[in-house]
């Protein structure tokens, strides 16, 4: 037997990939292990060590951020600071009994898990005839005990066994940046977005508008996103897609996930104002000015204004003007391509790309955010042409030359095109939309 013929074996495939799988997870938790070390500051998880300490600092009744900063002095863009909104620190107060290091190993077990069943319900979303039979793995053994799906099939073994070697996603987990859970509070969003109009899809709209919250108000940029809702929804009310009548509203489902968002961003603030008051909100606002005076130019930071600045040798001063760009195009792209592109899949790819330059900061461990595009792109392309098939597979392996050859470099922006194409070469010839069904008075079958 040919190895040819063996690798179209599905048992072939699947040894591959449980082995490509168990050396890719085993030597990542191996270097999270070495790197963490025995310093007061790890090595490994020094994003989520931040979060950890704030929360230690709020459960100790003292404020999670740098004096330095609150007095207003300036601070490099690589200094190790608390910077988020005194939310977070609020929630990770609830751990500051754990030791640093289970949190560190308990969030990236957390994220994975998240990661492969967002991605796999993607997928099912996305091109259900291309999912295979069902492995018995427990509902329970999600993150998110609410989401309604059934025990998880085997097409989570691809997505378990390439997760590990896509960069920016290890580089977060590595990190312990909260960039970790994106693929799957992005997938969230995703599904909310693709999933067939019936009564079932409502509890997708909620769960959507929850992620999209947890995403924003933790790392603010995801909230382009909820500009791309609100600008697809006049989309959909023109030519009523999925409108619902809500007393005298017509609120098309785009519009009903960003109804979501601002019900569950009032109870999250609301909250966090019971606990903390104002004050830990003031001290908020005092870094976010002191942030302004932050030395952005770091080769590592491969957003587009710091990038153009440093190209040329324009000086840190020339950030603002160039991020005040960069931002407009940002959001343009965000409307346009909500209200332009038909495909629902394609339209919030080019929104989620956008999300990633409104902020003059962009690490390679946002891209993490992808995966599910690229997830959705490759099984609703599995349905279609054999050519469909080997186009995808290219930009597939492409993606991961991208990551690897353009680790933490500007070449990475190539991600953007190659998801984008993706999504493209997976639409079906006869169908306009991409693949979500079911307009007012006509909806599809879940």
């Amino acid at each position: 037997m040919t190895l040819a013929t063996r690798l179209r074996r599905p048992a072939t495939i699947r040894s591959i990939l449980v082995t490509a799988g168990v050396f890719g997870w085993l030597a990542l938790a191996a270097l999270g292990f070495r790197m963490y070390g025995t310093g007061p500051q790890p090595g490994a998880g020094f994003d989520l060590w931040l979060l950890t300490e704030g929360g230690r600092h709020v459960a100790a009744g003292i404020s999670p951020y740098d004096p330095t900063m609150l007095a207003g002095g300036s601070v490099r863009i690589a200094n190790l600071f608390y910077s988020y909104p005194p939310l977070v620190a609020q929630a990770f107060s609830l751990l500051a009994f754990a030791p640093a290091f289970a949190i560190f190993a308990g969030a990236g077990v957390l994220a994975t898990v998240a990661a492969v069943g967002v991605g796999r319900l993607v997928a099912t979303v996305a091109g259900p005839s291309a999912i295979g039979p069902v492995a018995a793995l427990p509902v329970a053994a999600l993150p998110v005990a609410a989401l309604p799906i059934a025990p998880m099939p085997i097409a989570a073994l691809p997505i378990a066994a390439l997760l590990p070697f896509w960069f920016p996603y290890t580089v977060a987990v590595l990190f312990g940046n909260v960039d970790m859970f994106f693929p799957a509070l992005y997938g969230l969003v995703l599904i909310a977005v693709l999933r067939p109009a019936s009564p079932r899809a409502d509890r997708w709209v909620v769960l959507g508008g929850v992620a999209l919250v947890l995403a924003s108000v933790i790392k603010l940029h995801p909230a382009v996103l909820g500009l791309w809702l609100l600008a697809r929804g006049v989309r959909e009310l023109r030519l009523a897609e999925d409108v619902r009548t809500i007393g005298r509203l017509r609120l098309p489902r785009s519009w009903r996930i960003a109804a979501v968002a601002v019900i569950a961003v009032a109870a999250i603030f609301g909250i966090s104002l019971a606990v903390g008051g104002l004050q830990p909100w003031r001290e908020y606002v005092a870094v976010l000015r002191a942030g302004a005076s932050v030395d952005l130019l770091d080769p590592r930071n491969i957003g587009p204004a710091v990038q153009i600045v440093m190209l040329f040798a324009l000086g840190p001063g020339a950030v603002g003007p160039i991020q005040v760009v960069v931002l407009s195009v940002a959001l343009a792209v965000t409307i346009v391509s909500a209200i332009r592109v038909a495909d629902p899949l394609e339209s919030l790819a080019w929104a989620a790309a956008a999300s990633f330059i409104v902020l003059p900061v962009t690490w390679f461990h946002h891209f993490a955010a992808l995966i599910p595009f690229g997830i959705a792109a490759i099984a609703r392309g599995a349905a279609l042409t054999a050519d469909v098939v080997r186009r995808l597979w290219i930009l597939l392996v492409v993606s991961y030359a991208i990551v690897t050859i353009g680790f933490a470099q500007p070449p990475t922006w190539l991600l953007v095109p190659v998801v984008l194409a993706a999504a493209r070469i997976s639409r079906r010839p006869d169908r306009d939309d991409g693949f979500r069904q079911g307009r007012s008075g006509s909806p599809a079958s879940a």
